[in-house]
């Protein structure tokens, strides 16, 4: 049975992460210093997993006028622009997030806003990608 079993999950891990598509965002007029990548693959359930790394980006509130946070927007075929979620610093230097969606998106972009919960951009456009 452990012969079947390795080969078996080789092949699905192939399957699941050969068809991810890697974007990197242009560099951003807002935060010039800041390096933001993204990695979107579809899961089993056809599902779209977006994870967006975001490297030596300004606190939000050291932007003018001062913000709260990034929020992290898809802008998808059938549902027009969505809030995938906020960027979580990890570190001084480091920020993440993992996001889940039905839809698929074309392009993704960030936003500084006062509030994380918005439901459509209001903030000033961070960095922007099409995917």
């Amino acid at each position: 049975m452990k012969a079947i079993r390795f080969p078996f999950t080789v092949i699905t891990f192939l399957v699941l992460f050969s068809c991810a598509t890697s974007v990197k965002f242009p560099v951003s007029e807002v935060t010039p210093g800041a390096r933001i990548n993204a990695r979107i693959h579809t899961d089993k359930n056809e599902n779209i997993n977006v994870d967006i790394t975001a490297k030596y980006l300004a606190s939000p509130e050291r932007l003018s006028p001062s913000k709260n946070t990034y929020v992290v927007w898809v802008e998808t075929v059938s549902s027009g622009i969505i809030n995938i979620g906020q960027l979580q610093s990890k570190s001084s230097q480091k920020s993440k997030l993992r996001a889940i969606t039905p839809f698929e998106p074309v392009e993704i972009f960030i936003t500084a806003e006062d509030d994380g919960s918005v439901k459509e951009p209001q903030g000033e456009l961070i960095a922007k990608a099409r995917i």
